[in-house]
């Protein structure tokens, strides 16, 4: 498996993706801020080319973020996710983070529990609130 940068050109195949995962997807200029910034970043995973999942990330420079990690169906449970997650946070670290939160739905039991495996805990008192095109019906 190998994992790198997102380009412009990997838009509708991760739209796709974020589809079918239920994830909200992007416009092409939200894509296009994402994959430009040097501080945030979407990253693939591929197997022999091929799409295995991708995963957001980014740093304000006071919070580092990851979420919207999505793997293939077929692909699920064979270490994408776990990959995909350690490789965001190295990448977050190297822009200097020194912590990480990550956005799961409180109903994915999964994504709990992937993120439960690398340690990441519910943080009490702590709510996460969403204005405009972040909101989910």
């Amino acid at each position: 498996m190998e994992i790198r940068l997102a380009t412009s050109a990997d838009h509708e195949t991760i739209a796709a993706l974020w589809e079918e995962s239920r994830l909200p997807s992007v416009d092409i200029e939200e894509w296009d801020s994402l994959i430009a910034s040097p501080n945030a970043m979407i990253l693939l995973a591929e197997h022999e080319g091929a799409l295995s999942g991708a995963v957001v990330a980014s740093f304000d420079g006071w919070r580092a973020y990851i979420y919207h990690i999505a793997v293939v169906p077929g692909r699920r449970r064979g270490g994408v996710a776990v990959a995909l997650m350690q490789e965001a946070e190295a990448r977050l670290r190297a822009l200097g983070a020194r912590g990480i939160l990550t956005l799961v739905n409180e109903a994915n039991e999964p994504g709990l529990g992937l993120t439960r495996s690398l340690g990441y805990e519910v943080q009490p008192g702590e709510l996460v609130l969403a204005k405009g095109s972040a909101v989910q019906p």
